[in-house]
């Protein structure tokens, strides 16, 4: 597919559930946030991997995750851009107060 994107976006998330079809529904999706638990406990000298158990009730509209567990395709504009920039200057300020 050849489309132009707004420059902001540098990589486009598609999950796709088993049971797709061409007919199956698309949602345009934001990343589905919440903490789901310790993943590894550490047994001796060795980390095992933790299997947490999810809650899907809490899922929230407008998510990849939701849109996946009702059927759809999942489609999620990415930004890498990793830096919350609105918040940079006041945790400057923060600091700077007390450093």
């Amino acid at each position: 597919m050849e489309i132009d994107l707004d420059p902001s976006i540098d990589l486009i998330s598609i999950n796709i559930p088993f049971k797709a079809t061409v007919d199956t529904e698309f949602e345009i999706t934001v990343p589905f946030r919440d903490p789901y638990g310790q993943l590894f406990q550490k047994q001796g000298d060795n980390l095992i991997l933790l299997d947490p158990k999810f809650d899907y009730s809490n899922l929230v509209d407008g998510t990849d995750l939701k849109a996946l567990h009702a059927g759809k395709i999942s489609i999620t504009p990415i930004n890498l851009e990793l830096v919350s920039k609105s918040s940079m200057a006041e945790l400057g300020q923060k600091i700077k107060g007390r450093w």
